[in-house]
């Protein structure tokens, strides 16, 4: 029975897979070509979900698992160009030492490329040298040199999986053909053991979180707090040749002799691995003495729900131009509605998550507490509404909830939530569209009313006076 089973699940996988992938033809010939346009619906590999193209066009991403590497590109919508066949380190795992032969796993950048003529034949005609170890890398203690993405002189070397010192390796034909798609220091290449992929709406409140976290950053560098300022870095922090303790000094100084410091952030992308993030951005900076406009590059790392800048890196593209200023103050205002509206966006968000985990957990105590006094919905009062509910979680054992879809609409204090409502228990299940009526009061959401219309039943078997559940 188990191995039926088994077969029933890899089946029901690879169904899954083919279903989120639709493929078209593809640049090259032969078995190594496996293309597809990724439609904006369908899943994408979670370390690119929010990678912008004009920060990069492409993306490289090697599955240590199934010894393949993918081409994707950025361009107006996800489209994996090609699958290459490759070979990583001889031990699996990821990499700690130098000389352990394992492959590092984490987000990286070619920092060189070597050619034919300075390469001993075993690398083939090209190479580029990846940026190992990062600043992720160097926070975890690992260490080691020389990992790079390189061809080779034997051509079936790269059907012979787990075949490097740590290295990853792919035919001369194929390091040339991705040569036309790398960019020193612009062109991630992401190693992972295996690859996640989930559909954008999936993980769009993690990207919303990091656009309110820089946000904030920028705010606390604009106000020279220096205390707040500093409250966004990690303690093991180091950039420009400063740990954490010589950035404060650094950062402190500047903020005593400049009046006025105004920022923009534009064209922010974001990649993923695990709890690592490197954020990219295009940054515009203008005080009362000095201005600058470059390409900055922030490693943050996730800890619990904070998330900490362990390093930056900076790239300056010129000076701005003259009159720069008033533009700077009348896009600033702009970005500061923007980011008030983001900033409540993301609280209604952790609001919503809070009171379906009292309703899941069926704890009415924690789940009345989301409510107003003023409540009514469906002709019951707060008092009656609370009897109703209780008497629903003693009945029910096992409670689902999925909302999608949401749209917030908002009157100074009071904000209508619409979404579309997956609810499953024991022994009753719908869907349909909710209406949520919410005012904020001394900073606290309270919901003053529900709205409720089914639009398909799953497997309703309670049907009569008020709807169960919901």
């Amino acid at each position: 029975m188990k191995e039926v089973k088994i077969i029933i699940s890899i089946f029901s996988f690879f169904l899954l897979f083919q279903t989120s992938v639709t493929f078209s033809q593809g640049i090259g010939d032969g078995d190594n070509t496996g293309s597809g346009d990724l439609i904006f619906n369908q899943r994408i590999p979670n370390s690119i979900q929010f990678i912008k193209h004009n920060d990069s066009p492409y993306a490289i991403l090697v599955e240590k698992y199934s010894q393949k590497l993918f081409l994707f590109s950025i361009k107006d919508n996800f489209q994996l160009l090609k699958t290459y066949n490759c070979s990583t380190g001889r031990v699996t795992g990821n990499k700690k030492e130098s000389g352990d032969l394992k492959t590092p796993e984490g987000i990286y950048y070619f920092s060189e490329i070597k050619e034919e003529g300075e390469l001993d034949s075993k690398y083939g005609v090209r190479a580029f040298v990846m940026d190992y170890p990062n600043r992720f890398d160097q926070v975890e203690k690992r260490n080691g040199f020389g990992i790079w993405l390189h061809a080779t002189n034997e051509p079936n070397r790269t059907m012979l999986p787990y075949n490097t010192q740590g290295c990853v390796i792919v035919n001369n034909d194929d390091i040339m053909e991705l040569s036309k798609y790398i960019t020193v220091n612009r062109t991630p290449i992401i190693v992972e053991n295996e690859i996640n992929y989930s559909y954008p709406e999936q993980t769009t409140t993690e990207s919303d979180r990091i656009e309110i976290f820089i946000n904030n950053w920028i705010k606390s560098w604009k106000s020279r707090d220096i205390n707040k300022y500093m409250q966004n870095y990690y303690k093991h922090f180091y950039s420009e040749k400063k740990n954490w303790r010589r950035w404060r000094n650094y950062k402190r100084k500047l903020f005593s002799n400049y009046s006025d410091i105004e920022v923009i952030v534009e064209d922010l992308s974001i990649l993923k691995k695990d709890n690592n993030f490197i954020v990219n951005f295009r940054q515009k900076y203008i005080s009362d003495q000095y201005s600058d406009y470059g390409i900055k590059r922030l490693y943050l790392y996730k800890d619990t729900e904070d998330f900490k800048i362990i390093g930056e890196e900076w790239e300056e593209a010129g000076t701005l131009a003259e009159g720069e200023s008033g533009k700077i103050k009348s896009e600033q205002e702009k970005k500061e509605k923007a980011v008030q509206s983001l900033t409540v966006e993301g609280e209604i968000k952790d609001f919503l998550d809070n009171w379906i985990k009292s309703w899941e957990s069926r704890d009415i105590n924690k789940y009345m507490e989301n409510y107003s006094k003023s409540f009514i919905s469906q002709n019951l009062n707060l008092r009656k509404w609370r009897k109703y509910k209780d008497g629903l979680f003693e009945k029910y054992g096992r409670i689902n909830v999925d909302i999608e879809e949401l749209k917030i609409s908002k009157n100074e204090n009071d904000f209508i939530i619409n979404f579309k409502q997956k609810y499953i228990s024991d022994d009753f299940s719908d869907y349909g569209e909710k209406v949520l009526y919410i005012h904020k009061d001394d900073g606290k959401f309270k919901i003053t009313g529900e709205e409720w219309e089914d639009i398909k039943p799953f497997f309703a078997k309670e049907k009569e006076g008020i709807s169960n559940g919901r």
